[in-house]
């Protein structure tokens, strides 16, 4: 991680909160945070403070970390989601990471809260890199239609079976 994250904490408990902190800094991690305690600071501050990583409790006071996850997921698709909480059951924290959240890191196991940002902030490199790679396989692709398609020869392609795959114009001329 080059530069700082930008973390935006949604937790109504202060202390809560700095524990959280105190673990990324504990472990090195070079981070700024925004927290926040109600839901429509939360949404405000996904606008705003355009996030790298979301961290987000599930027990709020008229907002549930399902609701933060799918307002997340509306406003910044690609920033990812960890759950973090105190009292979550298994089938909801399983429904939370069906739904695209990254990880959960229980409140009472916070050690283990780097780990989960470090392993999400890997998942948006490779992602990134995936992109860029397929975008430069479909830019490579486009540029060799377009030499094949210029050509004034006729040119074609053939399956490893035989089967003629594609021509130019050329070759229907």
């Amino acid at each position: 991680m080059d530069k700082p994250l930008r973390i935006l904490i949604l937790e109504d408990n202060t202390a809560d909160a700095k524990l959280m902190q105190f673990e990324l800094e504990e472990a090195g991690i070079a981070y700024t945070a925004k927290v926040v305690a109600t839901d429509k600071d939360y949404r405000l501050a996904l606008h705003s403070y355009s996030p790298d990583l979301i961290l987000s409790d599930y027990d709020l006071p008229f907002y549930t970390g399902q609701s933060a996850l799918t307002d997340a997921k509306r406003c910044c698709p690609d920033v990812p989601f960890i759950l973090v909480t105190g009292a979550v059951t298994e089938d909801r924290a399983i429904d939370i990471l069906t739904n695209g959240a990254v990880d959960f890191v229980m409140k009472n196991r916070l050690h283990k809260l780097p780990v989960a940002v470090r392993r999400a902030m890997e998942l948006v490199a490779e992602h990134k890199a995936r992109k860029k790679a397929e975008a430069e396989a479909r830019s490579a692709s486009l540029y060799a239609r377009s030499l094949i398609e210029a050509s004034l020869d006729p040119l074609f392609t053939i399956s490893t079976d035989g089967k003629i795959m594609d021509v130019n114009r050329a070759t229907e001329g």
